[in-house]
């Protein structure tokens, strides 16, 4: 099976087909003025995990993972599981950026027990990267939502906190992209800013 399009373990899309799910939602979304979220998580450590517990724990727990992240969103909206523990997701219909916060809260919360196995649970770390218009910007595309959703998750994985940039607010009454923030300012939320749980 063509790894691009569906995941062989967990059949979920891979990256070709959900980056084709991404456009059709974001233009949805867009005509409703309404914000869409992509969210990259990372499990760190799964080779450590196998090392420790065998392919048979790690494997159950990335299924676990991926029900927990369909489960967590609505049923419009698509998983992904690029491998090696890593996981995008996009959300739609959101209003606010406390809207995707809470998503990402919920998710977090839920995927770190994710990993159970004969009465065994591993509490995993999992780190966190979200892309954000809201509403969409009308020259935002689906892979630059991507690409700035792993770069957060990437640089929280370097850093050890949960990232969530490049977040950006359009102005609701006419959809046009509000005034840029000062050099630093608004373009990433670390998790000192959120609920202990995410932290």
């Amino acid at each position: 099976m063509d790894t691009t399009i569906y995941d062989n373990l967990t059949g979920l899309s891979g990256i070709a087909l959900f980056s084709s799910q991404l456009d059709r939602a974001y233009r949805r979304e867009l005509a409703g003025e309404r914000g869409l979220a992509v969210l990259a998580l990372g499990v760190p450590h799964i080779d450590w995990l196998r090392r420790q517990h065998g392919a048979a724990f790690v494997d159950l727990g990335l299924l676990n993972v991926s029900q927990t992240l369909c489960d967590s969103l609505r049923r419009a909206d698509r998983t992904a599981h690029l491998g090696d523990g890593r996981f995008l997701a996009f959300a739609s219909h959101l209003r606010s950026r406390e809207d995707a916060l809470r998503l990402a809260q919920r998710v977090h919360d839920r995927v770190r027990w994710a990993f159970r196995l004969e009465g065994h649970v591993e509490r995993v770390a999992v780190r966190l990267g979200l892309s954000l218009r809201i509403p969409c910007e009308r020259t935002t595309l689906s892979a630059l939502l991507i690409e700035e959703a792993m770069q957060a998750l990437f640089d929280a994985e370097a850093e050890g906190v949960n990232l969530f940039g490049s977040g950006q607010v359009a102005a609701p009454s006419t959809g046009a992209s509000a005034p840029a923030p000062a050099a630093g300012a608004d373009r990433r939320w670390t998790d000192h800013e959120l609920p202990p749980a995410l932290a």
